[in-house]
């Protein structure tokens, strides 16, 4: 018999223990098929707030930050030895992303958080991020064409204030499903030993 694997019911919000294979997957309780599958059967901590942050910020944060969205350019310079010295007493700077020094002379970019970088090194990381690799200073983003100042600052401010709500207890949801999922593994160890002794008592009966 195949092993039972652990499900997180979004429905419900609650671990299940079911075992493969049933069609459909549904949920024992509420019978949707809201379930998605955790990496383990016990229910830690960070499964928790991922499950939670997943299911309540995806939908949001692609709409406030969409992948179209763009840090500003930034223009390259080449490097002078009064740089290095202005940004390390002994004059070396090793770029955060290749870990190499950079040397007077090479073409790289410094980040509004004076942070300096090789170009070719630092471009590619701020197409997929717009921010600082050893800071997470935030790039202002281009605005789209014929897109509003006023909703691009919206935007930043709301996503700064999603980021600090995963730093915090997020006002105590974190702790609230955390008691429901040890209840509900409890709940089911105990339906489990009851079944189990059931079965061994059901075993004497029939010796």
């Amino acid at each position: 018999m195949a092993d039972p694997k652990a499900y997180w019911c979004h429905e419900c919000d609650m671990s299940v223990s079911l075992t493969l294979p049933p069609s459909p997957l549904l949920c024992p309780h509420c019978h949707t098929h809201f379930l998605e599958l955790m990496d383990s059967p016990t229910l830690s901590q960070n499964d928790t707030e991922s499950s939670l942050f997943d299911v309540v910020f995806q939908d949001a944060l692609l709409l406030l930050n969409p992948p179209s969205s763009k840090p500003r350019p930034l223009p390259s310079l080449h490097v002078t030895p009064s740089l290095l010295s202005s940004l390390d007493p002994n004059g070396v700077v090793r770029c955060a992303v290749c870990k190499d020094q950079i040397t007077p002379h090479a073409e790289a970019k410094q980040l509004p958080c004076k942070h300096l970088y090789h170009s070719d090194c630092i471009t590619p990381w701020l197409e997929l991020h717009a921010s600082c690799p050893l800071c997470r200073f935030r790039l202002e983003e281009e605005e789209e064409e014929g897109g509003d100042g006023v909703m691009t600052k919206i935007r930043r401010e709301i996503i700064a204030r999603l980021t600090v709500l995963t730093e915090e207890d997020f006002y105590g949801l974190r702790t609230t499903l955390n008691h429901i999922a040890s209840r509900h593994a409890l709940i089911q160890e105990n339906e489990n030993r009851g079944a189990q002794i059931g079965e061994t008592q059901g075993g004497d009966s029939a010796c």
